[in-house]
């Protein structure tokens, strides 16, 4: 995983869960609200600071014959953004990492910020050193200004080879959805690690 420069951990980050459960385990055992305060935010991207990431990440995630481009802004001296991360602790031992690259409207440096759209999100599935692959599904959807909401439900694979790699480039505003799948190659599907399955709404500041 490429690390991510000028990350700071967010001052207030809870995590409601809306439902989390799986095949083998039934019904969750309880429906409250859970924190997660492991969640991390980059600081604000200029214009080219956020093209940069995005080239970055899309040479790593995304197969060169189906690369894009995020969509310009009318006046890119205001356009700001940030990247937010969400771990998702699979097992004890193994946490893949959800990442959301943000538009984001900035005030004054002590004024909150807040989320315009998300114009590119991926699954990185290294993680706790180990690498696995993803087969399934992966949606979002921008709740106002400072939600993130995401359900995320397939299976990891060790030694598997990746068929499609699946990540979201485009522009999801609040209350649109967005999402993308990721497949194992069936000549080479490896070794079944973990079903996941997630339902989440991550809320910041």
């Amino acid at each position: 995983m490429k690390k991510l420069s000028a990350l700071v951990p967010a001052v207030v980050f809870s995590l409601v869960a809306l439902t989390a459960c799986g095949p083998e385990n039934g019904k969750p055992a309880s429906d409250l609200p859970q924190e997660n305060t492991d969640v991390q935010i980059s600081r604000p991207m200029d214009y080219e600071q956020a093209l940069a990431r995005y080239i970055e990440l899309e040479s790593l995630y995304v197969d060169p014959n189906s690369r894009g481009s995020p969509p310009r802004p009318e006046d890119p001296s205001a356009f700001t953004a940030r990247e937010i991360i969400i771990p998702l602790a699979v097992t004890d031992s193994y946490t893949p990492t959800l990442h959301f690259l943000c538009r984001t409207a900035e005030g004054d440096p002590d004024s909150r910020w807040r989320i315009s759209n998300i114009w590119f999100a991926f699954l990185d599935t290294d993680g706790g050193g180990k690498s696995c692959r993803f087969n399934g599904n992966v949606e979002f959807w921008p709740r106002g200004e400072n939600q993130i909401e995401y359900a995320i439900n397939g299976d990891f694979y060790t030694g598997a080879v990746p068929k499609a790699e699946g990540t979201f480039s485009g522009a999801v505003g609040t209350d649109e959805n967005g999402s993308f799948s990721s497949s194992v190659s069936e000549d080479t599907p490896g070794s079944h690690y973990a079903y996941f399955y997630r339902h989440e709404t991550a809320v910041f500041q």
